[in-house]
């Protein structure tokens, strides 16, 4: 299973693994076995049933090493996400953050994502500051920023979402024209001419177009396209099967790499 992974044939690992669990269930190696097999069917897109592998992953004995069990916990708000269980979905980022492993941040993102979709824009401000106090060079701190910026201007506070749209520049020059003319938008609404400014010139370095009467006049805002990507679908996450031995041995440390959302 894990060389068929390897070479990203995920149907035949899943197949494999699927296999070895039926000829030994009781094994020492069937928690990693499902925990595998949960990234095998990840990869395919079968969510719903990868999160149940994730589950029974996370259930079974001996347990995951808590590396593991935090990335399969994490993995598996993902799925619930994708299936629409945003409830479930919830609660498993808070456990994946409160086992506080490498993904915890990401969890706190999520989470927050999660809060802003049922309407709940007050707690998805304070999980987003959270993010940004707790890990404030978290990868994830610019899309951070700019859910932040969104939350604000849901709840019609422009100065702050124009300072949310402030740090978010300072935490990563990596920004589309769309989401530049969005904040030029709400720069104009706050009076925050100096910021205004740098965007502008940044549009216009983009080779995008402003209007003649930014940054100076008062006249009423343009029409606005909405921003393009605001990072509301979970990550994809390219990893190496962990190597299972047919010989009874607790799970070594998992060897991975994340892409962003």
């Amino acid at each position: 299973g894990d060389a068929l992974y390897s070479l990203g044939n995920y149907r035949e690992a899943s197949r494999s693994y699927e296999t070895f669990l039926r000829a030994e269930p009781r094994s020492q190696n069937a928690p990693l076995a499902r925990y595998n097999l949960a990234y095998a069917l990840y990869k395919q897109k079968d969510y719903r049933n990868a999160a149940k592998q994730f589950r029974q992953a996370l259930s079974g004995h001996p347990a995951l090493a808590a590396e593991l069990a935090a990335d399969a916990t994490t993995r598996r708000a993902d799925c619930l996400y994708y299936v629409g269980a945003y409830s479930e979905a919830l609660a498993a980022y808070s456990d994946a953050i409160a086992r506080d492993g490498a993904d915890a941040d990401y969890a706190t993102y999520r989470r927050a994502v999660l809060y802003g979709l049922s309407g709940d824009h007050r707690r998805k401000i304070e999980e987003l500051s959270l993010l940004e106090k707790r890990w404030p060079n978290s990868r994830w701190l610019p899309k951070a920023m700019l859910e932040k910026a969104l939350a604000y201007e849901e709840t019609g506070k422009s100065d702050e979402a124009a300072e949310s749209y402030r740090r978010r520049l300072e935490a990563s020059q990596q920004v589309s024209t769309d989401e530049l003319i969005r904040m030029a938008e709400t720069m104009h609404k706050a009076g925050r001419w100096r910021d205004l400014l740098d965007v502008t010139s940044r549009i216009r370095a983009a080779g995008g177009s402003t209007p003649m009467n930014w940054p100076t006049s008062t006249c009423s805002r343009p029409m606005l396209p909405p921003p393009s990507g605001t990072g509301s679908t979970p990550k994809n996450c390219t990893r190496r099967p962990h190597a299972i031995s047919h010989r009874s041995q607790a799970p070594r440390p998992l060897s991975r790499s994340e892409k962003d959302i």
